[in-house]
């Protein structure tokens, strides 16, 4: 009778240990009470034996499992770094890209154009009608160029998330009228009646002046090229409470949109009909940089179009938080009295230092301030730059950034080391976000952008040579 209680009492001390591997279980003799009391604990025994061997399967099988995940995150980490190092790399190089096609495209204008204006005001000599004529053509042709070099580097610097808007407060009438009178200029030429009307209680929006301008040149241009001889074309600006914007629709009576082409006309490089794209010549993107631009703004762009009647676009710029303005203080903003002529300083005492690296550049710059009566010295690089700045003490240097070896932005902060005072215009053709800051922050006075217009850079040096803030 305690035999078998006894080899009972042992095997459960074992279990009580937890030494599954050493029960053994236990010879049923009897059919007694006893004997079904060991058969129920054998069975026992065995399920929890049979369930420790699942659960060290399932510890080994999560074991082997973690490993494969640590191994996979390892190498997923790896991928990302690798992924996002290519992305840096790509993102560098499409920046590099951007600068340098900037560079490139806008150096040669600057001879183009430059020169072109040199002979249109007849520096060299009076000009009969017909050379008068082919200079007006290519001036005409290289500002076009320049215009569609300007909507390729603009959607690029977009889409690259390069471009930021430099908002400030705008007297969006004066805006609107001044872009009228720009553009009744060519409208003129087909004999277009342009309109104009408006009805806003303030005249002051929160925008980027420069691009919102953009916006307004591209939809107006627009509707002059595709609005035929006699046709009318306009803008509207009005108050939406509702909406809280500003909506400016631009309008006219041309040759309208086919609904099945209506698609197009926001995506890049598209032009609704091939023979329309050889009659109206451009790079199809004013209405994508127009939307893009409008978008940034934070406001959207809506298009109506009759084929045969004209069509009408209305972009809606929405009313952000600013300080409050009096229309008082906007109009002593937005109409300054012009910059004083060239008159007001005698330019023969002044020597100005030309740093450029590119000979046609150097003969454009250097030939016109020379006709106007300044005394001009040349470097051609960033060391000879720092050196004659030193030696001569120009009264203004002219400091184009982009050259071989030492560029630009080193050759103002070594110059600015000896010499705190003297005027420094940097000259870039990279027109990129940021650029004008890092000269200012270099130490240059103020920033002009290739192609340069002779008549604007001379205003700039009589600026700086007068003590103008």
């Amino acid at each position: 009778m305690t035999r078998p209680l006894k080899s009972l009492n042992d095997e459960v001390k074992i279990l009580e240990q937890g030494n599954l591997k050493e029960f053994n279980e236990i010879q049923v003799k009897t059919i007694d009470e006893v004997g079904k009391l060991t058969t129920a604990f054998n069975n026992m025994a065995k399920a929890l034996m049979e369930r420790e061997k699942k659960l060290i399967q399932s510890e080994d099988n999560l074991k082997t499992e973690r490993n494969f995940l640590a191994q996979r995150v390892d190498e997923q980490v790896k991928e990302l770094t690798i992924l996002n190092a290519e992305l840096s790399r790509s993102a560098k190089l499409k920046d590099e890209f951007l600068a340098n096609m900037s560079h490139e495209l806008r150096t040669p204008l600057t001879s183009i154009l430059g020169m072109s204006e040199i002979l249109i005001e007849e520096m060299y000599g009076p000009l009969n009608e017909q050379q008068r004529s082919y200079l007006e053509t290519i001036e005409k042709s290289g500002k076009h160029l320049l215009s569609l070099i300007n909507d390729i580097l603009d959607v690029s610097k977009i889409e690259a998330e390069k471009m930021k808007l430099d908002f400030s407060e705008i007297d969006i009438k004066y805006l609107c009228e001044s872009v009228i009178r720009m553009i009744k200029q060519t409208a003129s030429k087909k004999r277009l009646r342009v309109t104009t009307s408006f009805n806003i209680k303030n005249n002051i929006l929160y925008a980027d002046n420069l691009r919102l301008k953009q916006i307004l040149v591209n939809l107006l241009s627009n509707a002059v090229k595709f609005t035929n001889e006699g046709g009318s074309i306009g803008m509207d600006v009005n108050d939406d409470f509702a909406a809280k914007a500003t909506k400016l629709r631009i309008w006219d009576t041309g040759i309208g949109i086919k609904e099945k082409d209506m698609e197009l006309l926001f995506k890049p490089f598209s032009q609704i009909e091939s023979n329309l794209s050889r009659k109206y010549s451009g790079s199809g993107l004013g209405l994508v940089l127009a939307k893009r631009l409008t978008q940034m703004h934070g406001g959207d762009i809506k298009f109506e179009s009759v084929y045969g009647k004209g069509s009408s676009f209305t972009i809606s710029i929405p009313w952000q938080d600013m300080p409050v303005y009096t229309e008082v203080l906007a109009k002593e903003k937005f109409f300054q009295k012009p910059a004083k002529s060239s008159s007001s300083i005698s330019s023969n005492s002044y020597l100005i230092l030309v740093v450029d690296d590119n000979s046609d550049n150097v003969t454009l710059i250097t030939n016109y301030i020379k006709h106007k009566g300044y005394k001009v010295i040349v470097a051609t690089d960033g060391n000879e730059a720092i050196e004659m700045a030193i030696s001569f003490n120009p009264d203004l240097i002219l400091m184009d950034i982009q050259m071989p070896g030492m560029d630009g932005l080193e050759a103002i902060m070594n110059i600015r080391l000896t010499n705190k005072k003297v005027p420094i215009l940097a000259v870039t053709a990279l027109a990129m976000p940021g650029d004008r800051e890092r000269c200012i922050s270099a130490g240059a006075n103020n920033y002009l952008t290739k192609p340069i217009n002779l008549k604007d850079m001379l205003m700039a040096i009589e600026k700086e040579l007068r003590g103008d803030t």
